[in-house]
């Protein structure tokens, strides 16, 4: 669960009462300069001071404004399919300019290069051997990195809740959360559960998880959980010790 029950019930009142979202189709005529039938329409829009193509959010997510125009206007599009311009203008936004290609035809236009189907996959293979060989560069460096950040974030959690444990134990590797009360559980509390700030927020999720908390060594939670009482495994061990 990503939130307690009193965020959801809030997050509930806001989506309820908010403004309803306006249809994507005005948002997107309206950023549109229409002028003549056959010239373009320039985009009105931000376009990141002409570094990237003009967008538009739909549903929280930035989509192309000339893809999500050609759906409006035409067809939905499909995956292999690209959107292209007569004009060779990235910021019009008039629908007869658009028309359907593939990534051989932008290459083609864009670029002037001829690609057959060989050195298309030579080249998507050549990318592939690219990442992996960062990949295997930077593993090591990235995974002590990703270490560490989990580590401060355990450090702070464990902090919260006094440093040690009963026992005396203050190491983190050997420190884990006990959850008093099982049934009010609403997740693990791990090192990567504590490093997740945007699904699960310190001030709003975490402290209310780790209230619910005593912070114990492996060993004094092991023992906390046993299903056998001291004093049993107690005589176990001397009957195993005379026997």
């Amino acid at each position: 669960m990503a939130y307690s029950l009193k965020n959801q019930e809030i997050i509930k009142k806001i989506k309820k009462t908010g403004p309803k979202p306006r249809p994507i189709a005005d948002r997107l005529w309206e950023k549109i300069d229409k002028r003549g039938e056959d010239e373009c329409w320039p985009w009105k829009g931000a376009n990141g001071n002409g570094t990237r193509p003009p967008t538009i959010s739909t549903g929280g997510v930035n989509q192309t404004a000339y893809r999500v125009l050609f759906e409006i206007s035409y067809r939905p599009i499909e995956k292999d399919e690209w959107i292209l311009h007569t004009c060779n203008n990235h910021y019009c936004m008039n629908p007869k300019h658009l028309y359907v290609g593939n990534r051989l035809d932008w290459a083609k236009k864009w670029h002037g290069i001829e690609y057959d189907a060989d050195h298309h996959e030579a080249l998507r293979q050549r990318n592939v051997d690219r990442v992996k060989a960062h990949y295997q560069k930077n593993k090591e460096s990235k995974k002590t990195y990703t270490q560490e950040y989990q580590m401060k974030n355990k450090i702070r959690a464990i902090n919260y809740l006094g440093g040690s444990c009963k026992c005396g134990e203050d190491h983190p590797s050997a420190l884990q959360f006990h959850h008093r009360d099982p049934s009010t559980k609403s997740f693990s509390i791990t090192s990567k559960e504590l490093s997740t700030p945007k699904k699960r927020p310190w001030d709003t999720v975490i402290v209310p998880e780790l209230d619910k908390c005593d912070l114990l060594c492996s060993n004094c939670h092991f023992k906390h959980h046993s299903t056998l009482s001291d004093e049993r495994i107690n005589q176990l061990k001397d009957e195993m010790s005379h026997g």
